[in-house]
């Protein structure tokens, strides 16, 4: 405090304040800034056969964020992305899955979720900033219908009885250890399900009494439309005709077995027995086709003569 002249004078403290700009105030979750937001769209992908499925044209694709409420989404089959909601974080973790629709004569595989061509470990996605598209791919399951046959005294082929058969998926160019049930219902006629498109290995694991066994493993390929193909040729193994096939019921393989011969104990001319098995493997294998389509036709139900 001051004084002038017997007058008081008041000391007086200026301050100066500055005027806050207003971009420093801008929230740092704006939506505007792809580094601090996440979102993410679904796309179809159907592979196959499925690709020419008629029904349905969407897919329910359902998905939470943080183990949340469920919510679901109505996907195209054609391809066109479907974004999901707004308000999500990186690091946000959304849980995908999908009802495939039912009441068809086909059989699904499981749903594949990708993102840039990677799997999703548990259909899960930790969003990253920014937007990112999830490919969700469908595939239809296949099956495999072998018959089994085997020459008759003339040299024609007949349905046989008595033998198993088992189908490994591929590892690494040679069968895995796990195998596929190939199951039979009156003997002769077999049949695998449910096998995704790849490559597969099939084994004879039993043969009918007085007959041999299928040398070796088969190596196989299904195809994503189902057709089966033969790696490489083998001569106990014949593709079936594709108009067969495509009836759904004709077999897709013939296996052919041939009665053992008891080889001679100390020399003898080998060279005569494995003519004599080419011979009538051969023989076999010319009948095949008209075999698998009588024994089709006598499988399909006969309708009675209207009464007179």
């Amino acid at each position: 405090m001051l004084t002038v002249e017997g007058t008081e004078v008041v000391d007086i403290t200026l301050t100066n304040t500055a005027t806050a700009d207003p971009s420093d105030s801008a929230d740092p979750n704006d939506s505007g800034d792809p580094a601090t937001t996440a979102s993410f769209s679904i796309e179809k992908r159907l592979e196959g056969a499925a690709a020419d499925l008629l029904e349905p044209a969407t897919f329910e694709v359902c998905y939470t964020v943080n183990h949340g409420t469920p919510a679901c989404l109505a996907v195209p089959r054609d391809g066109t992305p479907v974004a999901g909601p707004d308000g999500l974080s990186p690091g946000d973790v959304v849980a995908f899955s999908e009802t495939l629709p039912t009441g068809q004569p086909v059989a699904w595989a499981p749903p594949s979720f990708t993102v840039d061509g990677a799997e999703l470990a548990g259909a899960e996605l930790t969003l990253p900033a920014g937007p990112v598209t999830v490919t969700l791919t469908n595939s239809l399951l296949h099956d495999l219908r072998l018959l089994k046959v085997g020459p008759t005294p003339d040299g024609g082929p007949q349905p046989l009885s008595g033998a198993s058969f088992a189908l490994h998926p591929d590892d690494d160019g040679a069968p895995g250890r796990d195998s596929i049930p190939v199951r039979t219902e009156d003997g002769s006629l077999f049949h695998a399900e449910g096998l995704s498109p790849g490559r597969y290995w099939l084994t004879e694991t039993r043969a009918p009494d007085g007959y041999q066994a299928l040398v070796g493993a088969v190596p196989l390929v299904v195809h994503d439309s189902g057709r089966i193909e033969l790696v490489e040729p083998h001569p106990q193994v014949s593709l079936a005709d594709p108009q067969t096939v495509a009836s759904g019921e004709g077999p897709h393989l013939t296996v052919m077995n041939l009665p053992g011969l008891r080889l001679p104990e100390a020399g003898g001319d080998r060279l005569l027995e494995h003519a004599i098995l080419a011979a009538g493997l051969l023989s076999c294998l010319a009948t095949i086709p008209l075999l698998a389509s009588d024994r089709l036709r006598d499988r399909r139900p006969r309708h009675a003569e209207p009464s007179r």
